[in-house]
């Protein structure tokens, strides 16, 4: 998902830093579900963009495929 926020906004990221800032707003909830109703309908989104893009984002395709 950041190579897809990087193509769409022409910028890079610190990839470890904004996975450190994700590891603690998880540990703030630990009890929030990830998956509501319009999860699977933004990964689509996030995929489609990403084939516009020409991205091969093979982790999102595998949780598309866990969903289906």
């Amino acid at each position: 998902m950041i190579r897809l926020q990087e193509a769409l906004t022409g910028r890079c990221f610190e990839r470890d830093a904004l996975f450190a800032v994700l590891a603690e707003t998880f540990a703030g909830d630990p009890s929030h579900g990830c998956m509501g109703r319009s999860a699977p309908t933004r990964l689509a989104r996030a995929l489609a963009e990403a084939e516009r893009q020409g991205l091969d984002l093979p982790a999102l395709r595998e949780l598309q495929a866990d969903l289906a």
